[in-house]
């Protein structure tokens, strides 16, 4: 297994605010675990449409497609 690098961005403190309040709802034990399992999730998303898949969202019998618009 390889060394880990660190990394070191500045966010504004809106967005530390919202990134904590994510991990405590994701139940994340440290801010790094949180940003991997983004990292994960974006990579997938990313992989879906790259496959020309649709992403849906089911609530009840509704299904409704999302478009992710990535910048």
């Amino acid at each position: 297994m390889s060394k880990p690098t660190r990394l070191q961005f500045d966010v504004t403190p809106e967005a530390l605010e919202k990134l904590d309040a994510l991990k405590k709802e994701a139940g994340a034990t440290t801010r790094a675990d949180l940003v991997r399992n983004a990292l994960r999730l974006y990579e997938w998303f990313l992989q879906q449409k790259s496959n020309g898949n649709e992403i849906l969202i089911r609530k009840g019998d509704e299904l409704v497609t999302v478009e992710f618009i990535f910048h």
